[in-house]
């Protein structure tokens, strides 16, 4: 990641990521993260510059390339911390990332309320994926008077 980035590109990027992003856990490994994607490399390659991440590309056949940029675990926890004030629909699904229970236990179990949070954080996340957003429940105008 490069050194400060401004707070708008900030708020630009939190932008982004409510309607190109997707946070994730997978539910069997509990791995931790999150990616955008878009068709316009370049846009992708700014983000890049600014925040890191890990870069692929897929084709889809007929269609343009689709470009995903992702972090993984404490990479995908760094950048959400500095984007959560700005988000909207995803700002949820990050503040569970970002309290989510690492814990290098190494050979030993993982304590059963750690277990037991990463559980309530996972499930909670799949119902969010699952609900209408912000948008389906709000109109632009109650949206924009609780800005004011």
């Amino acid at each position: 990641m490069s050194g400060e980035i401004d707070c708008c590109w900030l708020a630009w990027f939190a932008g982004f990521v409510d309607g190109e992003g997707s946070v994730n856990i997978s539910g069997s490994t509990q791995q931790v993260g999150f990616c955008v994607c878009n068709m316009h490399r370049p846009t992708i390659e700014e983000i890049q510059a600014h925040l890191g991440g890990r870069l692929s590309v897929k084709s889809t056949g007929r269609q343009r390339p689709i470009y995903y940029l992702y972090w993984k675990v404490h990479e995908a926890v760094e950048v959400l911390k500095m984007i959560e004030p700005f988000l909207v629909t995803k700002k949820r699904q990050a503040q569970l990332i970002i309290s989510y229970p690492f814990l290098a236990c190494g050979k030993h179990p993982v304590p059963p309320e750690v277990r037991a949070r990463r559980r309530e954080i996972v499930d909670e996340i799949r119902v969010l994926k699952q609900s209408p957003t912000w948008r389906q429940k709000r109109t632009w105008s109650q949206a924009s008077n609780s800005l004011s």
